[in-house]
């Protein structure tokens, strides 16, 4: 979103402001996201995979 109303704010100001967009910044905050969403996401489905998943249904009822 502040991405946006930036680029949006440079164009409207003719580009008399010189701004450079950090995109090494952005490259590093992007990719370490990622990285955490795709560790979080193996991490979870391993253990899905090796827990039975009516037997853990059928203990939380009791």
């Amino acid at each position: 979103m502040g991405f946006l109303l930036k680029v949006c704010w440079i164009r409207k100001s003719d580009n008399r402001i010189e701004n450079q967009v950090p995109l090494q910044s952005l490259c590093i905050s992007l990719g370490s996201v990622l990285l955490i969403i795709f560790i979080t996401m193996f991490y979870t489905t391993g253990k899905l995979k090796k827990e039975n998943i009516i037997d853990a249904l059928r203990g939380d009822n009791i």
